[in-house]
């Protein structure tokens, strides 16, 4: 993935040392953020029956700290201690009877299934396409979404600039 191997955390304690790090230096609440958490958790309710719908506000607070969710504006909800021992209780039963490559492998391919069933939801079979709200795109300078200046060509003109 290009991350120099010198830099990879040897132990547990050394990758919480350096996620905490990451933490303090790269996360911080803004409304950017909390409004694309906003449009992501819209997403997903729309497509949830209707008992699930408060589903996906839980899950990612089990899955983020408290103060990312907080400052994702995650809403609360009385389902998340529900939530963290459903998972809490999933989490055992794999540890339990799988061993860890077989987890590890179990969980990526029902992340991967998840994503793919929400992709096809929203996009009903069209092409996936992402446009950043007009406000953000301009205030972040990114290109227009109709520009012919595509993220491989500033990629290529940024490479040139930094490595000529």
């Amino acid at each position: 993935m290009g991350v120099e191997a010198s830099l990879l955390p040897a132990t547990v304690d050394e990758a919480h040392t350096l996620s905490d790090l990451i933490e303090r230096r790269q996360i911080a609440a803004s409304d950017e953020g909390r409004e694309m958490t906003a449009a992501l958790l819209d997403m997903m309710r729309t497509n949830l029956p209707d008992g699930f719908k408060r589903c996906p506000d839980a899950m990612l607070r089990f899955f983020l700290p408290a103060p990312v969710a907080d400052g994702l504006g995650v809403p609360s909800h009385p389902l998340d201690p529900m939530v963290d021992d459903i998972m809490g209780l999933a989490g055992h039963v794999a540890q339990t009877l799988l061993p860890e490559q077989r987890r590890t492998l179990a969980f990526r391919a029902f992340s991967a299934r998840v994503v793919q069933w929400m992709f096809n939801v929203e996009l009903d079979g069209r092409p996936a396409t992402f446009t950043l709200p007009e406000h953000l795109s301009q205030a972040w300078k990114t290109a227009p979404a109709d520009s012919e200046e595509g993220f491989w060509d500033k990629l290529r003109a940024w490479w040139h600039s930094h490595h000529l």
